[in-house]
């Protein structure tokens, strides 16, 4: 992949992971009546504004780091196992940085062994969903070719 191409996938990453991180924040509000950028701790460690400029500035790099990771999947010398292990690894770092700055489990360590729980049981239902789709596209091909081939080559 190009370096422009690069570039532009990771920024589009930051402005999705914008989208969806405000789109939680709204979402929880929802939930609670009220909007609020972020959880309580953290509102009432910066302030309203500096949580909504937190929240702004680790979704895009949350959304920047997913995407510029998209590479494992396009190495073709990398087998399933060794792809899904680093995209894993290097999101759930990023994943609980952010998370730990943004109050989004609480600070001790059950806390976070149960931010990893989700995080697991998250990545592992969208792993498998893409999984699965990926392997039906690959039957498609696979049956389309074999169709090709037959009729070039019939063998009657």
């Amino acid at each position: 992949m190009k370096i422009r191409e690069t570039i532009g996938r990771i920024l589009a990453g930051g402005l999705l992971g914008i989208g969806i991180g405000y789109s939680i924040a709204v979402v929880f509000s929802s939930i609670y009546g009220e909007f609020s950028p972020a959880p309580p701790q953290l509102i009432e460690q910066v302030g309203s504004l500096k949580a909504a400029q937190l929240l702004l500035m680790y979704s895009a790099l949350i959304g920047m780091v997913f995407a510029g990771m998209q590479f494992v999947w396009e190495k073709e010398n990398w087998s399933l196992f060794k792809s899904t292990v680093i995209y894993f690894t290097v999101n759930l770092a990023s994943m609980s940085f952010a998370g730990y700055q943004l109050y989004w489990f609480p600070h001790i360590l059950s806390g976070y062994i149960s931010y990893i729980i989700i995080y697991v049981v998250v990545f592992t239902i969208m792993w498998f969903i893409f999984y699965m789709k990926a392997k039906k596209e690959v039957a498609a091909m696979n049956e389309k070719i074999n169709k090709n081939t037959n009729v070039d080559n019939p063998t009657d």
